[in-house]
């Protein structure tokens, strides 16, 4: 492979990273005022997973393309390295969908029936991705050494139909929701359907990236291969957490809306709220 195109992968590798550290300094402030107040919950910890677990990755996919791979490779197992990569992609995607599935089962009011329908659409979507993976990493632990593993292209349109099956799902369902549900246009609905928008254009891009990423790999060596996974953790740590992010700074500011005055027990009034609409669809309850 040319130094100059393993130069080029380096860089994309490393801007990805760059892009990532740079987005979670550039909304701290945010995250400290509208997530780190409150109790811990799942949702919190779905933030904290996709933002600063996803990071962490992105650090060790840098070092093991550098010191650690050359240990790796004198010791014969560098296989190990595209196992951790195949599964902490796996893993970030997982925490990209089990987000969507809680904000469309919000937007659907916590539905019972969408409930299921969302069970059974993610379950047959995580099957196929689970099998595909599966494949993925038998064919690397089959290649063996220290080259470019050669994919199973039936793995990767396994991999690939299960996320794509299910971000199409997903996006086709909060559609159907904002414009023939009945739902009307509020700062929440412009809020889902554009991060939606957002999520489901780059899904789709790196799914296609990623089933041409057998012939890429054997044309431009691992640097491209680090590369694609950098920008796959960047995208969906990025997405991730802006998917809670934005939604949770929205619940705040719209917590409560005044209705009036009530007199009290004391004899004097007090102003008294009720919960905005836009914050039961959220699903975020402290």
């Amino acid at each position: 492979m040319p130094y100059r195109l393993m130069q080029v992968g380096d860089l994309i590798s490393f801007g990805a990273l760059a892009i990532q550290a740079w987005e979670l300094f550039a909304h701290l402030t945010d995250e400290v005022e509208y997530l780190w107040k409150g109790r811990f919950n799942f949702i919190k910890a779905l933030y904290f997973c996709s933002r600063y677990v996803s990071l962490a990755a992105q650090i060790v996919n840098q070092l093991l393309s550098y010191g650690i791979a050359i240990k790796l490779e004198k010791a014969g197992n560098c296989s190990t390295i595209f196992v951790f990569k195949s599964v902490i992609g796996h893993a970030a995607l997982t925490m990209l969908e089990i987000i969507l599935f809680i904000r469309v089962y919000a937007l659907y009011k916590q539905s019972l029936k969408i409930k299921y329908i969302l069970a059974i659409v993610y379950i047959c979507a995580a099957s196929l991705e689970i099998v595909g993976n599966g494949f993925v990493i038998r064919s690397i632990i089959q290649t063996g050494g220290c080259q470019s593993p050669s994919m199973d292209n039936g793995a990767l349109i396994l991999f690939g139909s299960g996320a794509g099956f299910y971000q199409i799902a997903i996006f086709a369902m909060s559609l159907y929701k904002l414009y023939d549900g009945g739902l009307s246009k509020t700062p929440l609905t412009t809020l889902m359907l554009r991060d939606g928008v957002i999520v489901f254009v780059l899904l789709t891009a790196m799914m296609l990236v990623l089933l041409t990423y057998d012939s890429l790999a054997r044309n431009l060596d691992l640097a491209f291969g680090k590369a694609f996974l950098s920008c796959f953790i960047s995208v969906i740590s990025i997405s991730a957490s802006s998917l809670i992010l934005n939604m949770r700074k929205l619940a705040v500011k719209n917590t409560l809306r005044s209705v009036g005055y009530r007199n009290t027990a004391e004899g004097g009034a007090e102003r008294s709220y009720i919960t905005d609409e836009s914050i039961c669809l959220t699903s975020f309850y402290e």
